[in-house]
């Protein structure tokens, strides 16, 4: 290769650099980022030799990635400082004073003027295992958008799967919705949630649909669960549940178990629902056994509703349940385990 090549090729890398906002990286890296920029217009400019130029052309190549990874950590950690300054300010968890530590060493972290990407990765694993300890059994998440659904009956032109699609309905007529016309009045019907194994449920809501004609508003609803324990026919009752329109009606319960939930209804022609939450904490079912711990040896942080891995290229993302997600899908709130090779990491998304 000639020095005309190398010369190309560096400034290629040039505009690259010259796009760096150094407002989103360590600041540990910025006098090296404007360093490369004039060195780069220094031999741009000049006679270096071919073998001179292919030497810093690798070592552009290869700071590049540096950057670009420690712009990943930068903007992860300042996600990570909001989260944990959230539950600072709004929660009062067991274990707090170890969160507020964390937090302290990942600000001196993001405004060092020495710091680095090493000391950023260090600083993002420390926060954000603060704050999944923290958080563990004490943050409630929507267990519904994890579970296998069915029903005693649904319209064809009506969606099952709009239950638990996480779209927070603005009335009772909003579609996607559920609907259970079939022609006949008065019919009890239900909805049914199921789990791989039992999970620890707090409180149901539901907001009912309605078109004003065939799918009413239920007058009577009522909410039942089932777990291992129980004789396999035999569900046991949780409580009515409130049949108000255009509102999430909600009924709390002291913490049971349900590996199933059952929201049965009835009107005087057929009913809707729009949404069905189940709120509690997951129990981490993965590649079917019970998982309460998966070690934490990948790099894998939230932002923007997407998982960032860093270190790897090749991996897969799994539910708190065990079901195998698109890692390019924007992520739901939940707890998601993500492997590769004989590696694991557990991310909480919020």
């Amino acid at each position: 290769m000639n020095e005309d090549y190398y010369k190309y090729m560096i400034q290629s890398k040039l505009y690259a650099y010259q796009k760096i906002n150094t407002d989103s990286i360590p600041l540990g890296h910025v006098d090296q980022v404007i360093d490369f920029i004039t060195q780069a217009e220094e031999l741009l400019a000049g006679t270096e030799s071919a073998d001179s130029l292919a030497v810093f052309d690798a070592a552009m190549t290869e700071f590049l990635a540096v950057i670009y990874e420690a712009q990943a950590a930068y903007a992860i950690l300042a996600e990570l400082m909001g989260v944990s300054l959230d539950l600072i300010t709004n929660t009062d968890f067991e274990g707090k004073d170890a969160l507020v530590e964390a937090d302290e060493e990942a600000y001196l972290v993001f405004e060092g003027a020495e710091s680095t990407l090493e000391d950023f990765l260090a600083a993002v694993e420390l926060l954000g295992a603060a704050i999944e300890a923290y958080t563990a059994g004490n943050i409630e998440i929507n267990l519904a958008l994890e579970a296998t659904v069915s029903t005693s009956h649904c319209s064809a032109w009506e969606s099952l799967a709009a239950v638990n699609d996480d779209i927070v309905p603005t009335n009772s007529y909003d579609r996607p919705r559920y609907g259970n016309w079939d022609g006949r009045n008065s019919v009890t019907h239900w909805v049914q949630y199921d789990w791989p194994a039992a999970q620890r449920v707090t409180k149901f809501s539901v907001y009912w649909g309605t078109d004003d004609g065939g799918l009413l508003i239920p007058h009577t609803a009522y909410v039942e669960y089932w777990n291992e324990t129980m004789p396999e026919d035999e569900w046991t009752m949780a409580g009515d549940i409130g049949i108000e329109r255009d509102m999430f009606n909600d009924l709390a319960v002291d913490t049971i178990e349900a590996a199933k939930v059952r929201i049965s209804m009835i009107s005087d022609v057929a009913t809707s629902i729009v949404e069905f939450q189940v709120w509690g904490f997951a129990v981490e079912y993965v590649d079917g056994i019970a998982a309460p711990v998966v070690d934490k040896d990948l790099k894998v942080f939230v932002q923007d509703g997407r998982l960032v891995v860093l270190g790897v290229s090749e991996y897969q993302v799994y539910s708190i349940l065990g079901h195998q997600i698109n890692p390019a899908e924007q992520l739901k709130q939940g707890i998601y385990i993500v492997k590769a090779g004989n590696k694991a990491a557990k991310v909480l998304v919020r």
